[in-house]
């Protein structure tokens, strides 16, 4: 195991337009891009829905909030406009987890329900079958929602892949606030090295359902990953290994997935790509004592407040990052909501905790100035977890903050070295795992 790497400072602070792996908007969707939220909270969703859609007097007519139907961004056309094969599709769920179908009739696959093992499988294990479908984001795919297997409930993910596969999946798992389709400035060179590359939307994130970034508890992040990989498991082009890339929550995401579906036999899960990794919160933004203690009273009558602004400011001292951020109507523009800051730090708790039974092939990488997330807590999880010595490491690089990934603005300046310095990183452990 690599105890702590370093790498030169970057020519420029490495930056970039929002708190994970980031990009900067092309011209084309810079200029459509409007500057404000689109869809802003309101009082209704915040304190008079939750009970109505708990006695079922009431479902929010689109469930993704009108995030759906929203255009990609120029970034994303420039990347599927080319030699890249692109496919979207999403994965029912209920109550979080996938839907699993059986000649036909939807199982309702709870803990002791009939025919399910409570992780979207039938009762012997298997994965394929849940229930999924192509989609092609038009008004149609909001209509008719609970009925014919369709249900109110999804996560939603996009594939992209050139020339010809090497059989090994990668799944981008974007971090908080944000959606994966801002992976597509770093797919280049995986795509070129043969990798299919699978991009969800988190639950609560966007085309996925749920009030924007809204979550009562973490491990509706690594349930959504298990349905899209079991429905890429019932597929007809299965991989021979699947590799999970994370930034920021993407990466706790992923770590939390290795701890709750270490083993699965439709699934060959080969190893995580951790970057700047929510392992421990920075200092610089974990919400007061008197938040926290104020959030824990509230959360049982307004757990969906925004209420701590949580790590805006300290993702970057480029001011630039935050600008392009709040120009995208795709990410998430308000303060952390109560049960989303509540849910993540029990989470948070429970992998630190758990760490010795982290049994996966790990790569950490993480920025010594980071502010949102904590690097020391990843040297931390880096030396306890259970992964066999040659199979872990950890790289602590001078110089980056929390956004380790940014397209260079400056031509001629170096001014995107620090991105392609993480790339290459990235790239060659896949390879070496491959």
């Amino acid at each position: 195991m690599t105890a702590s790497e370093s790498t030169p400072t970057p020519s420029k602070t490495p930056t970039g337009s929002n708190p994970s792996a980031s990009s900067a908007p092309s011209a084309e969707s810079d200029s459509k891009l409007p500057s404000v939220d689109p869809y802003p909270n309101t009082l209704f969703d915040i304190l008079i829905s939750p009970p109505l859609e708990k006695l079922g007097l009431y479902n929010p007519p689109d469930p993704t909030y009108g995030r759906y139907l929203l255009p990609n961004s120029g970034d994303e056309k420039e990347l599927e406009e080319g030699s890249v094969r692109m496919g979207m599709r999403r994965v029912f769920l209920r109550d979080g987890k996938a839907i699993f179908s059986s000649s036909g009739p939807i199982i309702n696959d709870q803990p002791g329900a009939k025919g399910g093992n409570g992780k979207g499988e039938d009762k012997d294990g298997n994965g394929g079958g849940v229930r999924g479908e192509d989609v092609k984001l038009d008004e149609s795919e909001l209509k008719n929602l609970g009925e014919g297997g369709r249900s109110r409930e999804w996560v939603f993910y996009k594939m992209w892949q050139r020339g010809v596969w090497n059989r090994c999946d990668v799944v981008c798992i974007h971090g908080m606030n944000d959606y994966g389709g801002k992976w597509v400035l770093h797919l280049n060179r995986m795509l070129d090295a043969g990798y299919r590359i699978i991009a969800p939307d988190l639950p609560s994130h966007g085309r996925s359902t749920g009030l924007h970034v809204h979550l009562t508890s973490a491990d509706q992040l690594s349930d959504a990953v298990h349905a899209v990989l079991l429905d890429l498991a019932g597929g007809s082009s299965k991989p021979d290994k699947v590799f999970l890339v994370g930034s920021s929550l993407g990466a706790f995401t992923a770590l939390s997935y290795c701890l709750r579906y270490p083993i699965h036999p439709s699934i060959p899960l080969s190893g995580v790509y951790a970057i700047a990794p929510l392992i421990g919160v920075a200092p610089e933004s974990l919400p007061n004592i008197f938040t926290r203690s104020a959030a824990r009273i509230l959360q049982f009558f307004v757990g969906r407040l925004p209420l701590s602004p949580a790590i805006r400011g300290n993702v970057s001292d480029d001011p630039r990052v935050e600008e392009d951020f709040f120009s995208d109507p795709r990410t998430y523009h308000g303060n952390l909501r109560i049960s989303t800051g509540l849910s993540l730090l029990t989470g948070l708790t429970h992998l630190s905790t758990s760490a010795p039974s982290f049994r996966t092939p790990l790569r950490l990488l993480h920025g010594s100035r980071d502010r949102v997330t904590s690097p020391s807590s990843s040297q931390k999880f880096i030396k306890e977890c259970g992964t066999e010595g040659e199979e872990k490491s950890i790289g602590v690089w001078e110089g980056y903050e929390h956004v380790m990934m940014r397209v260079g603005r400056v031509e001629g300046e170096g001014d995107d070295r620090g991105r392609e310095r993480v790339l290459e990183d990235m790239v060659g452990w896949l390879e070496g795992r491959k």
